[in-house]
């Protein structure tokens, strides 16, 4: 069985759950918000968040590499030690890799997302409205026998 300790009189305690993860989960919906609508403003500003962040994994690795308290009687780190530097190093590997990717993100705003989204949703409205799934021989698909639905869709992968 695991149990979260939490020291109530460290003030890193009260940080990370005021501050640190509502921050992180703001930062998260920003970056969905930033590259659902290309809003380039907030996505540069999500990944400046993520580059940031970089800081704060160092300073965990600090703290728990630090010599004064390393190998020493009361070592709050004797056993997790090893576990928790692999979690913290997947995570800053993962948030820089992330950061890198929203960087690529941003360089391709502007290059037809948005249309293809809208492109897609008129498509779907015109299939519902239209009923162009069904088969030809249905009764039902009766409006758009005389049109050409096989013309090139042009956001189409070849």
């Amino acid at each position: 069985m695991t149990a979260l300790v939490l020291k109530a009189d460290d003030i890193e305690t009260w940080l990370q759950i005021t501050v640190f993860i509502p921050f992180c989960v703001v930062v998260i919906v920003g970056a969905f918000y930033a590259l659902a609508g290309e809003r380039r403003r907030l996505m540069i500003s999500v990944a400046v968040c993520l580059f940031l962040s970089i800081g704060y994994f160092i300073f965990k690795i600090a703290r728990v590499c630090a010599p004064d308290i390393m190998n020493k009687p009361g070592d709050p780190y004797a056993d997790s030690r090893p576990f928790f530097m692999i979690t913290i190093v997947v995570c800053m590997l993962l948030v820089i890799a992330t950061g890198f990717i929203s960087v690529m993100c941003i360089r391709n705003f502007g290059s037809g997302l948005m249309e293809a989204i809208a492109y897609d949703k008129l498509r779907a409205k015109h299939r519902k409205l239209y009923a162009t799934d069904k088969a030809p021989g249905d009764e039902s698909a009766q409006l758009m026998q005389d049109q050409d639905l096989s013309a090139r869709d042009r956001f189409a992968l070849d």
